[in-house]
């Protein structure tokens, strides 16, 4: 009887515990994906085109600032 209420206690905590931890696994993993998406973001950008570049510098506020590419 005892064996019986034991094994069942710890089966259930064992679940419990396997909850917990899939739910931090998945919710730290889509905190840190976000975070990844963000830092891209926020790096400046060049963007090639033709003879031109379009640079997002973080001195002109944001904008995309054109920029004619020596020759």
């Amino acid at each position: 009887m005892y064996l019986k209420v034991l094994k069942f206690i710890l089966m259930n905590l064992w679940y419990l515990v396997r909850w917990l931890g899939l739910a931090m696994y998945h919710g730290l993993s889509a905190l840190y994906r976000r975070r990844q998406t963000k830092m891209t973001v926020l790096r400046p950008r060049t963007v090639y085109a033709g003879r031109w570049l379009l640079a997002d510098d973080p001195q002109f506020c944001g904008r995309a600032v054109v920029v004619k590419q020596g020759e």
